[in-house]
């Protein structure tokens, strides 16, 4: 049960929609309240939880599937090393497939993340990339995720 959930229980609150509407009236109609039906997939409620969940286990397939669209995430980078602009995740480590938009130009790339250095490398074909995305504020589409992180040790040794 959620927190929410133990609360309105806590507090003998058992019809929900009686609940909602009682909130409007009690803020004196300062307050907008509406309620949003459960939307889930395969079976199991999306929530915020589920998607920071998918993000940080590296499915990214499983967040375009639960947001509805592919996952991006906006940074800059400075010297190789990733700066995420605030409130966004980076993928579990590993190799990803992705979209890198400057805002002027558009590349499809592959990407390996390195969460325990904060740092984002290319392919050896794509490691001129780095150069010229340098100090820029860039948004990264996650498109999906290809190999992982001790695959990506092994081929780099």
């Amino acid at each position: 049960m959620s927190y929410i959930g133990r609360l309105l229980k806590r507090f003998h609150v058992y019809n929900l929609q009686q609940t909602i509407d009682r909130l409007a009236a009690d803020a004196g109609h300062q307050l907008g309240v509406s309620k949003v039906a459960k939307v889930d997939y395969q079976k199991k409620k999306i929530s915020s939880t589920r998607i920071r969940a998918a993000i940080i286990a590296g499915r990214v397939s499983e967040v375009r599937q639960l947001l509805g669209r592919k996952y991006t995430t906006r940074a800059t980078v400075s010297n190789g090393r990733l700066c995420l602009k605030e409130h966004y995740l980076l993928p579990r480590d590993g190799i990803y497939d992705c979209l890198i938009d400057t805002g002027s130009k558009r590349h499809r790339t592959q990407i390996y993340v390195d969460q325990d250095a904060h740092k984002i490398s290319f392919t050896k074909q794509k490691q001129c990339l780095l150069n010229e995305i340098d100090q820029l504020d860039i948004a990264i589409t996650w498109e999906k995720r290809i190999a992982s992180h001790s695959f990506y040790q092994m081929a780099a040794q």
